[in-house]
């Protein structure tokens, strides 16, 4: 199977990708399970991303596994989040840019409910100093049983720091450049690596088709070895999204 740990629907950078977009282009280049989240989140009302949400399980149900992009506003109204419930979310996804503080009691209690509902959460890292993976080290420590991944692993260095400190942190590889996930390798952290995209965001940064970036991303990964590459793309997925 070729699974994909990180995977958006909606609005970024100004360009739209729609559920049937995604769902298409994810099932043609032979993507078995993905991921996915949606980035509308950050701008949308909640009942515009609930549809998203929806029309992405009509069209493909057994490979979506769904990922609450969650904001502060979102808890406030919800903080238990049983607002949410209305879908069968399998995890949190949280970006700095929404306005969390690594040190808030915000985020400390979406670790929580986290924590009781035995739900991974996906945090972006890197883009400012306040969101580097490092942030991120004493919330994994402080919740044991949260399994995390430091989405992009930046900067490597300390990602592999707090990997090294906190069994629970994983990465993915999306935009990682291949030295990093190399380094990553070398450490002995082939298991709590999780091939993952950022599907369709590449679409933004890159002026070849989606389709070809992707395929050139899984070609080099796997030339790191069929066995890093099954682990990365298959059996870390299903260990990261089975409770």
């Amino acid at each position: 199977m070729l699974c994909d740990a990180h995977v958006h629907v909606g609005y970024f950078r100004g360009l739209y990708s729609s559920p049937e977009d995604v769902v298409r282009g994810l099932l043609r280049l032979g993507v078995s399970r993905w991921a996915i989240s949606s980035t509308s989140t950050s701008g949308k009302s909640w009942a515009f991303v609930r549809r998203e949400y929806e029309r992405t399980r009509e069209l493909a149900s057994k490979q979506s596994v769904l990922l609450l992009w969650l904001t502060p506003k979102m808890l406030d109204q919800s903080r238990d989040l049983r607002k949410y419930d209305v879908l069968p979310f399998c995890g949190l996804k949280i970006h700095g840019a929404n306005g969390w503080q690594t040190d808030g009691k915000p985020l400390r209690r979406a670790f929580a409910i986290a924590q009781e509902r035995k739900w991974p959460v996906i945090l972006h890292t890197g883009g400012s100093p306040e969101y580097e993976a490092g942030r991120f080290g004493p919330l994994c420590k402080e919740f044991p049983a949260v399994r995390v991944v430091l989405a992009h692993g930046r900067p490597l260095d300390q990602a592999l720091e707090v990997m090294q400190q906190a069994d629970n942190a994983w990465v993915d590889t999306a935009f990682m450049p291949l030295r990093d996930v190399q380094k990553l390798l070398a450490q002995g952290m082939n298991r709590r690596v999780l091939f993952g995209s950022d599907y369709s965001a590449p679409a933004s940064f890159f002026k070849s088709p989606l389709a070809s970036y992707y395929r050139r991303r899984v070609a080099a990964l796997r030339g790191l070895g069929e066995t890093a590459w099954r682990l990365m793309a298959e059996r870390n997925f299903i260990a990261m999204f089975t409770k």
